[in-house]
């Protein structure tokens, strides 16, 4: 199946692309004040002291990294999916839905949600946010995969909307 081309005005792809930059930059700078935030448990989490003052130790104390694996501990149950169906009419739906994450969730082909999803929670205990991206492949059949994504390495729009979108 072709997909068509969807030709845009010069103006129109000016305005795009200003809304893209006001919405890339307000999440760029609403994350930089989150960011210090995150270096600092970071830092304690793995041990991380500034430099003392001379004749002086400064010795740093594993309590952050207790408090984010103690944390990570009680929440460390695999995802599982569970599919309720709107009337009967979507029953059988629903079972071949659930029978297709059955299938893709067994940790065969390298597929291992278990420690993606745990190394997603140790960073959203760290940052307050966990990120997964999945996606499927059909190189050599069929491949579910997740990833985690690092919160230093994702932007999103702080307001839930637009910045600088007009309402017109």
């Amino acid at each position: 199946m072709a997909e068509k081309a969807v030709a845009l005005s010069q103006d129109s792809l000016d305005r795009l692309l200003n809304q893209l930059r006001k919405e890339y930059d307000a999440g760029i700078q609403y994350r930089q004040g989150r960011a210090k935030a995150w270096k600092l448990i970071e830092d304690q989490y793995y041990g991380r002291v500034k430099a003392g003052l001379p004749g002086r130790f400064n010795v740093p104390l594993p309590v952050m990294s207790g408090f984010i694996d103690t944390l990570v501990s009680k929440v460390d149950d695999a995802p599982y999916l569970r599919f309720e169906p709107r009337s009967e009419a979507y029953y059988r739906t629903n079972r071949k839905v659930e029978a297709l994450w059955e299938s893709v969730s067994s940790p065969n082909d390298g597929f291992d949600i278990e420690s993606v999803d745990l190394g997603a929670k140790k960073l959203g205990a760290m940052s307050g946010r966990a990120i997964y991206k999945a996606y499927g492949e059909s190189v050599d059949g069929f491949k579910f995969r997740t990833e985690t994504v690092d919160h230093y390495d994702f932007s999103c729009d702080p307001m839930g909307g637009g910045a600088g979108r007009s309402s017109s």
